[in-house]
């Protein structure tokens, strides 16, 4: 698990990042968040220290994407998405049964944080069988 933490870049600062990048702004992106635009330039300038390349080119008042910021742009709207989708499964309760497979780092540090309060708000859930898969 460990060893997973330390290959992934922080994970609040992809959030603040797919904002930042589907709207091309750092200010519309803090705006949206509810965070100060200078948050947000740190938490990019964290992301693209970890990852040793720029993901934004910036200009006076805008910016735009890098190739590097392009490629994990893709790959974080995609995963976003798919939790969103998710989520949104659950909470609407269209599935009778969940499989959820996950990086450990995820599982550990967001989700298993989050299961006992869903499992409470949803009764259903409560003898619900679940079923992992960490990768």
């Amino acid at each position: 698990m460990e060893k997973l933490r330390r290959r992934l870049p922080p994970l609040n600062g992809l959030v603040i990042f797919e904002a930042a990048a589907r709207l091309l702004s750092f200010t519309a992106a803090a705006n949206e968040i509810c965070i100060t635009q200078a948050a947000v330039s740190r938490q990019i300038r964290q992301v693209e220290d970890f990852l040793g390349h720029d993901l934004f080119v910036r200009e006076h008042r805008r910016v735009s994407l890098t190739a590097s910021g392009r490629r994990l742009y893709a790959a974080v709207d995609q995963s976003l998405e798919r939790i969103a989708q998710t989520a949104n499964d659950i909470r609407s309760g269209t599935q009778e049964a969940l499989t959820i497979t996950a990086t450990i780092g995820f599982s550990t540090y967001w989700l298993m944080p989050r299961l006992r309060r869903f499992r409470k708000r949803i009764p259903k859930c409560r003898s619900a069988s679940w079923h992992w898969t960490a990768r």
